[in-house]
């Protein structure tokens, strides 16, 4: 063993994942083509990562790649609050010309771009990492960026991956609203999708450190590897994804009611007057957190939890609260950098 990174305990603390020195040289290869698949080059590219230095395999493998390709590259802590100033100066002496970021995150950073001035003006490249994002939250992520400055043929491409696997899986670029799926490389990774749950699986196919064996990922995926040519880059990868979301996403709430938070998430996340939420549950009990870009009345909230609801007609003991930017923030704050607590359960607790 060379280097220990962690899972990032989702459901359960994080979990110790070895490499060796062979591993790390895999990564870098595997990062080598990714880049290749993001058409990032050291000539013509110039890449801000807003990941910070944490022990994830999205940092890691970033660095790795982004070195293993000699890409211009620089990480900045990702842009919550004051911390925003970190990233803001590394765009204005970088000019980068790529972003990687979490979906939310990359909302933060061209909100913090148009309101301290920075243009943005030679992003062609947005990359997606540590949380999937619809097809509704693509296209926002996309004009907020334009907004700031990005280039009119701005593209998206979303990257997964498990500490689990050491490496991630990226799309190639793509418009918003046409993801494309993760390119896979067959002489390192088998990929299934178990029926009828629609989970990944994963087995790695080359390494010395932690291995894991049709490893259950608990994401959800529309089907399996697809083999045909990608439609936007004529490569002959296979393809799998775009990843939907968890297997643990519906939240009983008693009396036969289930609220698919998947469901809320993809409504909550294409209102572009909410900055900022989170869903707060205890038993039957719902709250949701919003920070609001202007006056949000209540009953809109409520019928998009409402939409997400089934089993039962009336919502049990559901309110709101309106919060700023820097206390939703709090709220969301997680130990692990990349990992934002979006759903609270607050058990036998009293709703705050």
């Amino acid at each position: 063993p060379a280097l220990r990174l962690e899972t990032r305990g989702r459901s359960a603390e994080p979990l110790g994942v070895w490499s060796t020195a062979f591993d790390v040289e895999v990564a870098r290869e595997l990062g080598r083509r990714n880049c290749e698949l993001l058409e990032l080059s050291p000539a013509a590219s110039r890449v801000l990562a807003l990941t910070g230095g944490g022990t994830d395999v999205a940092g890691w493998h970033l660095r790795e790649a982004l070195v293993a390709a000699g890409v211009p590259s620089t990480f900045a802590p990702p842009p919550r609050g004051a911390r925003a100033a970190h990233a803001l100066r590394a765009a204005a002496a970088l000019r980068p010309t790529a972003l990687v970021g979490a979906p939310s995150d990359l909302l933060r950073f061209a909100r913090a771009a148009r309101a301290g001035s920075v243009r943005l003006d030679a992003v062609e490249l947005a990359v997606l990492v540590a949380e999937p994002a619809n097809v509704a939250l693509r296209a926002r992520i996309a004009a907020e960026l334009k907004l700031a400055g990005a280039a009119s043929e701005l593209r998206l491409a979303a990257a997964y991956g498990l500490a689990e696997v050491r490496t991630l899986f990226v799309e190639c670029p793509a418009e918003a609203d046409a993801p494309t799926g993760l390119h896979l490389f067959p002489d390192t990774i088998l990929a299934e999708c178990v029926e009828p749950t629609r989970e990944l699986l994963l087995t790695p196919l080359v390494g010395h450190g932690t291995a894991v064996f049709r490893y259950r990922t608990g994401d959800r995926v529309p089907a399996g590897p697809i083999w045909t040519r990608c439609e936007t880059c004529g490569r002959g990868l296979p393809r799998i994804g775009p990843v939907s979301g968890r297997l643990d996403e519906t939240v009983e709430l008693g009396g036969g009611a289930q609220l698919d938070f998947a469901a809320l998430r993809e409504q909550l996340d294409a209102r572009t007057d909410v900055l900022e939420w989170q869903l707060v549950t205890r038993g039957s009990g719902l709250l949701l957190r919003v920070a609001a870009a202007e006056k949000l009345a209540p009953e809109k909230l409520e019928a998009d939890v409402r939409a997400a609801v089934s089993g039962k007609h009336e919502l049990p003991q559901f309110s709101t609260s309106l919060h700023s930017e820097q206390e939703m923030l709090d709220f969301l704050a997680t130990p692990h950098e990349m990992l934002e607590r979006r759903r609270l359960d607050v058990g036998a607790a009293r709703l705050p």
